[in-house]
């Protein structure tokens, strides 16, 4: 078949047939379009990744919803105030205690009284303190008299039908005399531990009071009980004004009205030990207090947060703080209760904290009315409202933490409240933070505990680390052999022997991470592991030995070499570098048992410090090694070759060597290539996901030793996501770290179009 041929005349330019030129109009169509799905598709994961992390960033909200009046008692003529109160999960019931011992069960809908019960039977005597626990239900009661009561409080759920009815069920759980002098309480605790029940308290005339019920059970006989009673007035200077007690009773903290702060350990119920004495209000607020020292201001209000091991502490100053329980070697006791978190304050006398049953989460009301909301762990001050009444005398943040209700002289003031993420800022995802229980700030990733009451711990930093660690070593193996085997496949090896080598590389890339990842994780872990010695040795041994055989190449008679044809030099390593790993397997033992204690992991740490993992960076280096250098070596094999020949030919016509025409032309030329190669090699590395995956232990530590293991961004969104409740704050958390891996690979990516573009426009000037 012939083709038809279009004729044209002279000076004009040939017209291309009319099927060409729609073949090549719709080949520019779907390669334009083409691009335009990846980047609109690139674009919709942008989009999505930031839809989810936004609101992280989005600030708490809060919104006055009603004030609520207490209710007339039948044939009085005014209200009366109640001591202390409840509220249930979904707002609707509230229980406010009075100073008779009376629960009126309150609509918060319409402030009417629906119930009302007598858990207490005081008599003639009075509730002059009360404090709501409402993480344990209990309701601490002190009297006038020096009683302690506590009361159960509890908000029952029922149905009739579809509708869903909250009921108030107040019940006396026990009664102690604290005081048996009848002193009046006006301040009281009570809290349950493994070292029995205890009651704390502060009387008017300036005592603090412990009591502690233990119970002893033998194999054979009853239970027995023992009280304990402690006057530890002896031990402070100064009246004290607040205590709290941790609600697992094992730590005791009392302020004073000259500023100081006394901690005590309860652990040991026969002995209480007084472990901190510190400036708690004024500039000098946390350091250790001297017997003559004392604060700027009276220590005003504080409260256990949830978990038991901080306490909220407020002063007359208006300051608030957060102070932990650390270890400190500076004390006699080897641990003290330490100011950590400094939180925005208050312009007025800080008289009532409440914490949160959820998190880290806590409320502050001063004297003005004004209520504050903050958080430990972030450092947060979210927002201020002002009630209408300005005599605050307690405030509670409801069981979800969707609301807060405030009680004052008045009534009650209830806020609708939206923060879901009080826990998360920038500086909790990427500075470190001291953690409660922790002796120095570090930054730590551990989204989940034994207990609801664990501290979540999200720092972003470890997992950035870890995925730059894997890149480094990864790269670290595959770079060497990826650049410069392709260097010696097109420009050294015979055409035969690299048609049947470059496939098989090739081939490699098809190979599935997974397989890999298992590979790495359960053989070569153990095989790295059982011969550690001699694979360190190995990576010194292998490489002089190859070195000395080229020496040895180039200084063999003529009339040898040329029995091995050209290009197939890289045969005569094959034995060598076999050799080499043989030897170091050799001498590793040897070497161990000389100079290492036999035992190179237990020499290395004792020696070095370095605790070595199973499954490390090394392992890491070698499995992701052989996913990436099939990458980088095709893209430079295919950059090299592709490096026009007579510029080749040029330069060995005037007399340059082959290496050196290698080196001087051919590799500038190509450069634009290579670092494509190495830019993809280093994308594939970071996103790596299954090979990181199951060749490391996933502990997120921040360690540059080779023999340690990390976490990577990747393997954490892998590991964490199919746990994380949808639209909590793990959950958006791990779409941050989607957002950082994205980051990463744009960043690189974009920094390795820019060389090669400049190295392209530099090539192109030769």
């Amino acid at each position: 078949m012939t083709r038809p041929v279009i004729k044209h005349m002279k000076g004009e330019m040939p017209t291309t047939h009319p099927r060409r030129r729609l073949l090549d109009r719709f080949g520019r169509a779907v390669a334009v379009a083409g691009g335009l799905a990846v980047f609109g598709a690139i674009l919709i994961m942008l989009v999505f990744i930031v839809r989810e992390t936004a609101p992280l960033l989005r600030s708490a909200q809060v919104n006055h919803v009603r004030d609520l009046a207490f209710p007339v008692d039948d044939g009085a003529t005014e209200a009366v105030a109640p001591v202390g109160f409840g509220i249930d999960e979904y707002l609707t019931r509230g229980a406010l205690l009075y100073a008779d011992g009376r629960v009126n069960a309150v609509d918060l809908r319409t402030g009417t009284v629906v119930d009302v019960q007598q858990p207490v039977n005081l008599g003639d005597d009075r509730v002059s303190a009360a404090r709501y626990q409402p993480k344990e239900g209990l309701m601490a009661l002190g009297t006038e008299t020096g009683r302690v009561a506590t009361v159960a409080l509890q908000f029952p759920v029922r149905f009739e039908g579809s509708e869903r009815r909250v009921d108030v069920r107040a019940e006396l759980v026990e009664t102690i005399h604290l005081d048996e002098g009848g002193a009046t309480l006006h301040e009281v605790a009570v809290g349950e531990g493994r070292n029995g029940r205890v009651a704390a308290g502060l009387t008017d005339d300036g005592r603090v009071l412990l009591h502690t019920t233990r119970t002893q059970r033998s194999m054979f006989g009853a239970a027995q009980e023992r009280v304990y009673r402690f006057d530890l007035t002896g031990e402070i200077n100064g009246k004290p004004t607040v205590l709290a007690l941790s609600p697992s009773a094992h730590m005791l903290v009392v302020g004073t009205e000259n500023g100081l702060v006394y901690h005590w350990d309860l652990r040991s119920p026969e002995s209480p030990v007084l472990m901190t004495r510190a400036i708690g209000v004024g500039p000098r607020a946390g350091e250790i207090a001297a017997p003559d020292e004392s604060g700027s201001g009276r220590v005003s209000a504080m409260e256990f947060l949830m978990g038991g091991d901080a306490v909220a502490i407020g002063d007359e100053l208006g300051g608030v703080a957060v102070w932990f329980n650390v270890a400190d070697e500076s004390v006699t006791a080897g641990r003290r209760l330490q100011r950590v978190h400094v939180l925005e304050g208050h312009s007025a006398e800080v008289v009532h904290v409440g914490a949160s049953q959820r998190n880290r989460s806590f409320i502050t009301a001063d004297a003005t009315g004004v209520v504050k909301q903050h958080h430990s762990t972030s450092q947060q001050t979210f927002f201020g409202v002002t009630a209408p009444d300005p005599t605050v005398q307690s405030i509670v943040i409801s069981p979800k933490g969707d609301a807060q209700v405030a009680l004052t002289s008045k009534g009650l003031t209830v806020w609708a409240v939206d923060n879901p993420h009080p826990e998360i800022n920038l500086r909790t995802l990427f500075a470190p933070i001291l953690y409660e229980g922790y002796a120095q700030p570090q930054w730590t990733w551990q989204s989940t505990g034994g207990s609801d009451e664990f501290e979540p711990k999200f720092s972003l930093t470890p997992l950035a680390y870890g995925t730059l660690k894997g890149t480094f070593y990864s790269l670290l193996f595959a770079l060497p052999l990826g650049i410069l085997g392709a260097v010696y496949t097109s420009q050294f090896m015979s055409e035969r022997l690299r048609s049947t080598i470059k496939p098989m590389i090739e081939i490699m890339a098809g190979l599935p991470s997974v397989v890999l990842g298992f590979f790495a994780g359960l053989w070569l872990a153990p095989v790295v592991a059982q011969h550690l010695p001699g694979v360190v040795v190995a990576a010194f041994v292998v490489p002089g030995m190859v070195l000395l055989a080229a020496w040895v190449w180039r200084r063999l008679p003529g009339a040898i070499k040329d029995r091995l044809p050209k290009g197939w030099e890289a045969l005569w390593l094959l034995p060598v570098v076999v050799f080499g790993v043989v030897v170091s397997l050799q001498i590793g033992p040897v070497l161990e048992s000389v100079a290492m204690r036999s035992d190179f992991r237990l020499w290395l740490y004792e020696v070095h410090g370095v605790s070595y993992d199973v499954r490390n960076s090394i392992v890491i280096g070698i499995a992701m090694g052989f996913a990436v250098i099939p990458i980088i070596f095709s893209i430079s094999e295919d950059a090299l070759s592709s490096v026009p020949r007579d510029l080749v030919a040029g330069s060995l016509a005037l007399g340059v060597t082959r290496w050196q025409t290698v080196t001087g032309v051919v590799i500038p030329a190509a450069l634009p290539g290579i670092v494509s190669a190495v830019m993809i090699g280093l994308g594939r590395a970071v996103g790596e996901t299954m090979i990181v995956l199951m060749a490391t232990g996933n502990t997120a530590v921040m360690d540059a030793s080779p023999f340690s293991g990390f976490r990577a961004l990747s393997a954490n969104i892998a590991v964490e996501m199919p746990e994380a409740p949808m639209g909590g704050t793990l959950y958006r958390v791990l779409f941050v770290a989607a957002l950082l891996l994205f980051a990463f690979t744009f960043i690189l990516n974009t920094i390795g179009e820019i060389v090669r573009l400049r190295m392209r426009k530099r090539v192109a000037r030769l």
